[in-house]
């Protein structure tokens, strides 16, 4: 895990699971996290272009507004660059806050990461 100023936690594991990059995340998301996330995230895109990005959220204990911006954040660039962003395990505090701000129907949730990646597979198929 990274640590952050004031002791604020992000663990930051990315892998690459044909046809997509998969983000997996644990700690907290919030205002000290968001800029680091952004950060490993986009220096592995701009390496590796594909057509997905799924963020794993199971291991996410918590999330403010700060970290909802961040991953609003990510979504608008993986759409700007062509591709999907889909959310799983996303637990019930962060479901809250993206239903409080009214930005949770602007994202594709699953609940597994096998289940987005077969999204993805299938999404691939079709454009083949």
């Amino acid at each position: 895990m990274a640590r952050l100023r004031q002791g604020t936690q992000l663990g930051i594991k990315i892998e690459r699971r044909d046809p997509c990059l998969v983000l997996f995340l644990a700690g907290e998301l919030d205002i000290d996290a968001g800029p680091l996330l952004e950060r490993r995230m986009w220096r592995t895109w701009d390496t590796i272009r594909c057509p997905g990005l799924i963020v794993d959220l199971t291991g996410i204990v918590f999330c403010d507004s700060c970290g909802a911006a961040a991953l609003i954040r990510l979504l608008k660039r993986v759409r700007r660059a062509g591709g999907r962003l889909i959310i799983t395990g996303m637990p019930r505090q962060v479901q809250r806050r993206l239903r409080l701000l009214g930005v949770l129907n602007l994202f594709t949730i699953r609940g597994t990461v096998a289940e987005a990646l077969g999204d993805l597979w299938e999404s691939a198929q079709d454009t083949a």
